[in-house]
């Protein structure tokens, strides 16, 4: 499996790609088009709110390997007073060598050494209690699937014994210099803060890095997921989504007075850095009723409603992956728009951690299947031999959306969630090789095994190469979802999987809690 991606493949199409010969004929009028159209990408996103920045220069990070590379990369840059760390996330696991060998790209190791230098570290953590630490954890083995992931992870929920990141931010606390962490439960009974990010300030400027990707070991191999780095102006929007929650906690005062000398947070005062990049970046946000916050009274729904106009805007392809598909208004909006597209791709993950889970997925793919034209442009796969992490859409090449909001109503109204839609302006003379272009072609030449410069000339056009999926390589990583799908369901315990097993209560105010901002 591919972790990285290269430097030229980032900056430039492959070659077979942009070395073609155009015969022209030497009468009449001839038309020579490149892979794209002139056009406006702002028009992509939601108009006023949230804030959209141009000038951004953005890089997508697939998968655990490369994104903790970049982790390590920005956090040393840091070297002394002014400088800055900060860590938002639902799980921190703070001896885990993000370097594999390297035992000084440990957090605990990066973020200490930094605090002593003088760089200002601060950790906003979710009071994890699904997660709790339990001694001697050993792995549990997919049903249906092959691959195993530690077994932690299904933790009794609301295990109060030994709640995940409470020890990671002790130790945050203790480390000398201007470092203090928050565990953060202020979170509807059962909503969670899922919000994944890094900021940092360094000589290198101010960077943020977001996405699915939280720190700990499943997510070098076990997990397929995708992350993305801004440098730019949009950066102090995620900068600012720290501050706001770090400064709206009420224990914020106290945590630095007691762990950081009272020093206050540096982040407030950062100022937009200025443009450069090609990219326009519109970081979107969830945040629940209740409990209030003084930043958002009412909640927010961004994250939601940036996907629905994406998709109500998209008129060529829409490619989604997703951990979950549980929101029927989704599949509503997805049924919406597929008679007018030439194809919706969908990878999502087979086996479910949501009690109910799987039936629900099968109600939301019976409402895109009613859609016209979905038999020949509906197609639904999924990883055998990995797990589906990521939340990440491509739309007509032009948008791309990176986060850590599922297709739940717990992602859209309930779970902190931060995302980030991203469009590219770039207009070289070369073809349009941008951001949601490149990002889709790396993930299905990885998916599809077709990791060459042929296979990713092959796959530039998001519409042509649909076809692969279709008729993939033999080596090809995906397998199609439904047939996977009646297996599981038919071998899973009816108390765990069935509709009428766990009931609408359970459903709505527990699993994909409802409440109330957007339907069932």
């Amino acid at each position: 499996m591919v972790d990285s991606i290269t430097d030229g493949f980032e900056d430039a199409p492959p070659d077979p790609c942009v070395a073609r010969t155009i015969y022209v004929g030497t009468q009449g009028v001839n038309t020579v088009r490149l892979m794209h159209e002139a056009h406006d990408p702002t028009v992509r996103f939601l108009e006023n709110k949230p804030t959209m920045r141009l000038g951004n220069a953005v890089r997508y990070l697939v998968n655990g390997t490369d994104t903790f590379r970049h982790y390590v990369e920005e956090i040393r840059a840091c070297t002394g007073e002014g400088h800055y760390i900060y860590v938002m996330g639902w799980q921190l696991q703070i001896e885990l060598e993000l370097i594999p060998g390297d035992a000084s790209s440990t957090m605990r190791a990066l973020l200490s050494a930094a605090a002593a230098n003088g760089v200002q570290v601060r950790a906003l953590l979710w009071r994890n209690t699904i997660m709790s630490k339990k001694p001697g954890a050993s792995t549990y083995t997919v049903p249906g699937a092959s691959f195993s992931i530690p077994h932690t992870i299904y933790g009794q929920i609301f295990d109060a014994g030994n709640p995940w990141n409470l020890d990671e931010v002790r130790e945050i606390n203790g480390f000398t210099g201007d470092s203090c962490g928050i565990v953060d439960s202020r979170v509807p009974i059962a909503g969670s803060h899922h919000q994944k990010a890094l900021i940092v300030n360094s000589p290198k400027g101010l960077v943020a890095m977001l996405g699915g990707i939280d720190i700990f070991e499943n997510r070098f191999k076990q997990l397929y997921d995708v992350h993305c780095k801004i440098r730019g102006p949009s950066a102090f929007e995620v900068l600012r989504t720290f501050v706001e929650r770090w400064k709206d906690h009420p224990d914020h005062a106290s945590a630095e007075q007691q762990f950081a000398d009272g020093k206050p947070l540096l982040g407030e005062s950062t100022k937009v850095p200025p443009a450069n990049g090609a990219c326009t970046v519109q970081p979107a946000r969830t945040y629940p009723t209740a409990p209030v916050y003084g930043f958002a009274p009412t909640g927010k729904i961004e994250a939601w409603l940036q996907l629905k106009a994406a998709i109500q805007r998209a008129s060529k392809f829409i490619y989604m992956e997703n951990q979950y598909f549980v929101s029927r208004d989704l599949a509503h909006e997805l049924a919406a728009a597929l008679p007018r597209l030439s194809h919706l791709t969908i990878l999502l993950q087979v086996w479910s951690d949501m009690k109910g889970g799987l039936a629900r997925t099968r109600r939301c793919l019976d409402i895109l299947k009613a859609a016209p034209g979905s038999a020949e442009k509906l197609r639904v796969f999924c990883l055998p031999a990995q797990y589906v992490h990521t939340k990440t859409w491509i739309f007509d090449d032009e948008l791309a959306i990176i986060g850590s909001a599922n297709a739940s109503r717990r992602s859209f109204t309930c779970d902190t969630e931060l995302v980030a839609g991203i469009t590219d302006h770039s207009n070289e003379n070369k073809p349009a090789w941008r951001f949601a272009r490149r990002l889709r072609a790396r993930l299905w030449g990885h998916l599809l095994d077709m990791e060459t410069p042929e296979g990713y000339a092959e796959l530039a056009d998001g519409v042509a190469s649909a076809v692969h999926w279709l008729d993939p390589p033999a080596t090809a990583k995906i397998s199609a979802f439904e047939p996977m799908l009646a297996s599981m369901l038919a071998r899973a315990n009816p108390k765990d999987s069935y509709l009428e097993q766990t009931g609408d209560f359970v459903w709505d105010n527990a699993i994909d809690p409802f409440t109330g901002q957007i339907g069932p």
